[in-house]
């Protein structure tokens, strides 16, 4: 299932309330999304929900000889380019458009917190037309 934005915030408490908010629609845990710098503080919102909470891919270190490291240091591609791009295709694969997608990341990248939900709106629609074909004439 697709997620769509649900909001963007400075701080973990208006993301628990957010959240909340959410529950109180009728959505469940495993249908809401955390999304976070990994330098962002997110262990409030990990300790008072059952939310999964992502946090940008850390810059993997490379392991390997003197040469291989020192080969890496003349490559053309900045580390911070390739973790931006991974998260803005993390939000590609959750449904957001390529615009949205890097939006978003933009987001991430300046410390803000993003909350994803499901979107229902694709479910109810396909259940509604699929009421309306099998009605009896």
């Amino acid at each position: 299932m697709s997620k769509k934005v649900t909001g963007v915030f400075e701080s973990e408490s208006e993301v628990i309330k957010a959240i909340n908010r959410l529950t109180h629609d009728n959505y469940t845990m495993d249908e809401i999304l955390v999304i976070a710098d990994r330098n962002k503080k997110t262990s409030l919102i990990e300790a008072q929900t059952d939310v999964k909470v992502e946090k940008e891919p850390a810059v993997q270190k490379e392991e390997g000889s003197f040469w291989k490291k020192l080969k890496s240091g003349f490559s053309q591609k900045e580390s911070s380019s390739n973790e931006s791009s991974d998260f803005k295709e993390r939000f590609k694969e959750l449904g957001l458009s390529e615009e949205e997608a890097k939006k978003h990341n933009d987001f991430v990248t300046d410390r803000k917190i993003i909350l994803m939900a499901a979107d229902k709106s694709f479910n109810q629609n396909d259940k509604d037309s699929t009421l309306e074909t099998s009605a009896p004439s």
